[in-house]
Formats: structure tokens, sequence, C-alpha cells
């Protein structure tokens, strides 16, 4: 089993754990997690904080990767902010101007 690039592999389970941080919200992880590093945020939303453990600093240095990777539901569009949500992939463009109607 050989790995061509472990540190691109190491990135990708870190980003999976990210992910797993956004999705598993009633985890054992998730808990501890946002208990200490994130509390009554959402991952997406955490910041490093003075003397991070070693796996959250880890986790969080991926965080960029899975914010690129992530995909919005609109379902029925009440937890949608039009004005500070990114509504095109990869586009680094300024939010949508407001009309002045």
């Amino acid at each position: 089993m050989g790995f061509r690039d472990l540190k691109a592999f190491n990135l990708a389970l870190l980003a999976k754990q990210g992910w797993r941080l956004l999705q598993n919200t009633n985890s054992l992880s998730h808990l501890v997690f946002q208990t200490k590093y994130f509390a009554g945020q959402s991952f997406l939303d955490a910041q490093i904080c003075e003397r991070p453990s070693f796996s959250w600093r880890s986790i969080m240095a991926t965080k960029s990767m899975v914010e690129e990777g992530i995909r919005r539901s609109i379902r029925n569009g009440e937890s949608v902010q039009i004005w500070n949500d990114k509504w095109i992939p990869n586009c680094h463009a300024p939010n949508p101007k407001r009309s002045k109607a």
C-alpha cells in the first residue's frame, strides 16, 4: 500500500474529520470540540484560539478545504442569508449589490 503523497493523504483525512464535525452534530467528537473551541457556533465559524490542541490545530488547517468543497441545500430557504452566503462556488467576486429601489 504505497502512498505517493503522504502529506496530501493526511490533509484529506483531516478534512474528512472537519466534514464530520459539520455533518454529525450529535457525535461525541463534535460535542467535545464544540464545547472547547466553537461553543454556540458552527465549525465554519470556528477560529484558532490561544493554546489549541494538536488535533484541533490540524483539523483547522483544512477548514478552507472543507469550505471550498461544501454546497448548500436550500430546502425551504429559512436558513439562507442571501446577502452573506456564497452563491457561486470558487467565485472571488464580492457579494451581490443591493438595488436601490
